[in-house]
């Protein structure tokens, strides 16, 4: 008679045990090449150049300047040649010494955009917007006297004269 033969508990378990060891290495096999499909390094270089930035500017010396009774105005001529590889805006601030009152300035034509409440400093924005590479504006700065009725009232003696005396400082700021 043959007897059938089974495993005792303690086969079984060794058994179930080797079985998974033997799963496990097959799943940790496959994981580890899947794995690595989804992990790379890598390393690379860049560089950037920054554009050229390069406005000259050619302003007259106007500080001290008179205009005597009669003139109709003085003119100035600022230039603002762009060499740049960028297009720019320009900006010029008037800070006078005093209060400017019966003188009326304009640059390009325009008024100022901001005049202080001291009537010291005057702001005109955007006398130039100047394309790159050699663009060249000519802005014209005029001062005119606006009353002479009133600069005269407590003048003596033939020779009247508004004077003025200021710094300026055009600022030209890349717009693109």
């Amino acid at each position: 008679m043959k007897t059938k033969s089974r495993l005792t508990s303690g086969q079984t378990m060794i058994f179930i045990a080797g079985a998974l060891f033997c799963l496990m290495l097959i799943s940790v096999s496959l994981l580890s090449g899947l794995y690595a499909k989804f992990l790379s390094t890598g390393n690379g270089d860049d560089t950037a150049r920054v554009a050229k930035f390069d406005v000259a500017t050619t302003v007259p010396n106007v500080n001290a300047k008179f205009i005597n009774k009669g003139a109709q105005d003085n003119t100035y001529t600022i230039e603002i040649d762009n060499n740049s590889e960028v297009a720019v805006r320009c900006d010029l601030v008037l800070e006078f010494n005093s209060a400017v009152e019966y003188l009326n300035i304009t640059v390009g034509g325009k008024a100022p955009s901001e005049i202080s409440s001291d009537k010291k400093t005057f702001t005109f924005k955007d006398i130039a917007l100047l394309a790159p590479n050699g663009a060249i504006a000519d802005c014209q700065l005029v001062f005119t006297v606006t009353d002479w009725n009133s600069v005269t009232a407590n003048a003596t003696g033939e020779t009247v004269q508004v004077s003025y005396n200021f710094d300026g400082t055009l600022y030209c700021t890349q717009i693109d």
